[in-house]
């Protein structure tokens, strides 16, 4: 584990890079977590809806039940999965279900994937896409934007901090290395 280690000399100016460094931190943060607040909030506005007894019937049946915290895990993990399409995430999940009473199999599969595919919908017209989607950088593209704001970027206020502080601790050395 690296603990830094103030450099122990004074500088002969103020060290404005490491300043501007950390400011640039804490505002990207701060855009994180209005971003995921938002998307928590339109989450639980989503799975807080009044459903139809049916519609209670298949969320429970398919592991979603009628807290909300289950629902918002079965819809992100159903919406947010960038390895599959939404049809293949929704056969997957279809798949090992009962069928529902008075429906066969097919007809319960055929019923309950369209059920899902409009909740897909209107899950998408009330909830923002992923907050950390913005942020992140793929090797692949070629994104300034992406680039910078991903090395910027935190997990949490304590990671932020933490690495706020380290940064502060040797600013000795690269606030005399880096020419303002």
């Amino acid at each position: 584990m690296f603990l830094p280690i103030k450099a122990n000399f004074t500088l002969p100016r103020f060290p404005i890079m490491t300043v501007l460094v950390c400011l640039v931190c804490i505002g990207v943060h701060i855009k994180q977590q209005s971003e995921w607040h938002d998307f928590n909030m339109a989450i639980v506005k989503f799975c807080a809806t009044e459903r139809g007894h049916i519609d209670k019937i298949i969320f429970d049946r398919l592991g979603a039940g009628q807290d909300i915290e289950s629902c918002m895990q079965f819809m992100y993990s159903l919406t947010e999965d960038p390895e599959k399409s939404e049809a293949e995430r929704i056969a997957e999940v279809v798949r090992p279900m009962r069928p529902l009473t008075g429906y066969n199999l097919n007809d319960s599969r055929t019923y309950v994937s369209m059920f899902l595919e409009e909740e897909i919908q209107r899950y998408h017209r009330l909830v923002p896409g992923d907050p950390d989607e913005g942020l992140a950088y793929y090797t692949g593209s070629w994104n300034p934007l992406t680039m910078i704001t991903s090395s910027f970027a935190h997990g949490s206020w304590f990671q932020l901090r933490r690495s706020d502080y380290a940064f502060k601790h040797i600013s000795g050395v690269t606030g005399s290395a880096l020419p303002v």
